[in-house]
């Protein structure tokens, strides 16, 4: 069994959430208000036969990493540390795929303070502009890539051109490397976990294509997930 496995099996999902969530019996487990977005009726549904979480509002779910990961504010790896430090599991260095998908959630990050930031003005008015205001870029972890096409790359780069590469994040070109959203309002692509692992992006410039998609990687295969 996996590190990541063990943890998976130890973790009391309903414990961890309810210390977020009020939770309530509901058949074979539990429901509450989602803590993701505004919930008049309980729509956030907790299954502990299952070890997972689903909201019937916002369409959010996964497991207890992506559970903590998004109301925490973590990484993959530092959820996975976090709960493994609970649980007593002694955790291996970080393998290449928790590697990978710890790149995509430290730029789900970068691109989520841009779009807060002085420099996200257009891509907020292009947003609430289509009716999609800051409850819905909290929920859905609704982002903007700069305009200047090395702001990633210099945000990641401590993370090494290949990785950053293989993720699709940046490519090449005749100057070197450049970040392959630019001015661009992004859209997370997550797995049935929660997890980032790839994205979207809208032109605001009127660049083409209007909008551009994550590469195949080792973390995303196109058309084999929604978002």
């Amino acid at each position: 069994m996996s590190e990541l496995d063990e943890i998976r099996e130890k973790v009391d999902i309903v414990e961890l959430i309810s210390r977020y969530v009020a939770l309530k019996p509901s058949g074979k487990g539990y429901k509450g208000r989602c803590p993701f977005h505004p919930d008049d009726t309980p729509s956030f549904y907790v299954s502990p036969e299952k070890k997972l979480w689903h909201c019937f509002g916002c369409g959010a779910g996964g497991d207890a990493i992506g559970f903590l990961m998004r109301i925490e504010r973590l990484s993959f790896r530092e959820a996975l540390e976090r709960l493994a430090a609970e649980l007593g599991v002694e955790l291996r260095r970080s393998g290449e795929r928790e590697k990978l998908l710890e790149i995509n959630a430290a730029a789900e990050r970068f691109f989520r303070d841009a779009l807060n930031s002085p420099e996200g003005k257009s891509a907020r008015d292009y947003l609430l502009s289509r009716g999609l205001g800051p409850e819905v870029w909290d929920r859905y972890g609704l982002g903007y890539a700069p305009p200047s096409g090395k702001a990633l790359l210099s945000a990641l780069s401590r993370w090494g051109i290949s990785d950053l590469e293989k993720l699709g994040l940046i490519v090449k070109g005749e100057r070197g490397y450049r970040d392959r959203f630019v001015d661009r309002v992004i859209f997370p692509i997550r797995d049935e976990l929660g997890r980032t692992v790839a994205f979207a992006g809208r032109s605001l410039s009127g660049a083409e294509p209007k909008y551009l998609n994550s590469p195949n990687t080792p973390l995303f295969e196109k058309g084999t997930l929604l978002y």
